[in-house]
């Protein structure tokens, strides 16, 4: 079996771990894989936790190639992955700051804030304080 990596847009977002991790095992066992594996350049671009399942289950992955542009790969794993039940309000954040950083954009509080305004999150739960509100 061919071995693949996780593109770097995929890394944007965490993977799944522990008891999460042990149930799609369980469920990849029983069911089979449900949903293909999405490559792009070669890489896994969405279904990295998937993968990892079907190696340890022993159930050989199925594949599919997507064909779009970069900057489509990208609105592909944001729509898929940002609003996850398993990701905290934080690990979203920093997952859309990522994206947008893989897309050329410059990331800063005030592109932060619309981020997270555009995604039904409050900035300043991920914000850190400044000094002078030491």
């Amino acid at each position: 079996m061919t071995s693949y990596f996780a593109h770097e847009i995929a890394e944007a977002f965490p993977l799944i771990e522990g008891e999460r991790f042990a149930e799609l095992v369980t469920s990849i066992r029983q069911f089979g894989l449900q949903n293909e594996i999405i490559l792009f350049e070669g890489r896994i671009l969405d279904g990295r936790n998937r993968y990892r399942a079907c190696l340890e289950a022993g159930i050989e992955p199925e594949f599919v190639e997507f064909s779009g542009t970069r900057e489509e790969a990208l609105e592909h794993v944001r729509i898929h992955n940002l609003h996850r039940r398993d990701l905290s309000i934080s690990q979203r954040a920093m997952a859309a700051a990522r994206l947008m950083e893989l897309n050329g954009q410059s990331v800063n509080t005030a592109t932060l804030d619309k981020v997270a305004r555009a995604h039904g999150i409050s900035c300043l739960l991920y914000t850190s304080p400044s000094p002078r509100d030491s």
